[in-house]
């Protein structure tokens, strides 16, 4: 039988989630209670554990990806189990999750990113392992994430950046 995996709502206030790096790809064994895929909030990173011993047939919320409480982000079965249709669903949650979204920043007034408190720095959302990267080579995530238009900085983010800058010409 199949396992859908979806995003659990952690606290009250929590309305998204952003998917970090899965630590397993698709066709992959799991074990109920080992690492499946990083998860980012607005107050925590964590790793969200698999809920069920299985083969992780199907990957639906991709690296990246913001989504709504209840999103199926995976299917997790044995190798026989005919995979359900989660799109309409998934599809429905995101569509309100965007509804209410666009209304809530209609009836923001816009507010300076400049929170760091540092002068010309924004906070960045970034993983653990893309902040752990960037201090190694002393580079500003900010950059990072204004070169490449991503909400959270991710460890693959920052190795891109290193790349783009080692191919510059000029600079070996």
């Amino acid at each position: 039988m199949i396992t859908k995996v979806a995003l659990p709502k952690f606290d009250a206030n929590m309305n998204e989630g952003t998917i970090g790096k899965w630590f397993v790809a698709e066709g992959d064994m799991v074990s109920m209670g080992g690492p499946l895929v990083e998860i980012i909030t607005d107050k925590t990173v964590f790793e969200f554990e698999s809920p069920k011993t299985g083969i992780l047939r199907q990957i639906t919320a991709p690296e990246n990806s913001v989504i709504p409480p209840g999103y199926i982000l995976a299917l997790i079965g044995k190798p026989e189990d005919k995979l359900p249709d989660v799109e309409e669903h998934n599809r429905g949650l995101m569509e309100s999750y965007m509804k209410e979204k666009s209304v809530s920043i209609k009836q923001e007034k816009p507010v300076k990113k400049q929170d760091s408190g540092i002068p010309g720095k924004s906070k960045v959302r970034a993983t653990p392992s893309a902040k752990r990267l960037a201090a190694e080579h002393k580079l500003d995530l900010s950059e990072i994430q204004a070169m490449f238009d991503v909400e959270v900085v991710n460890e693959k983010t920052v190795e891109q950046y290193l790349e783009k800058k080692a191919a510059k010409p000029g600079d070996k």
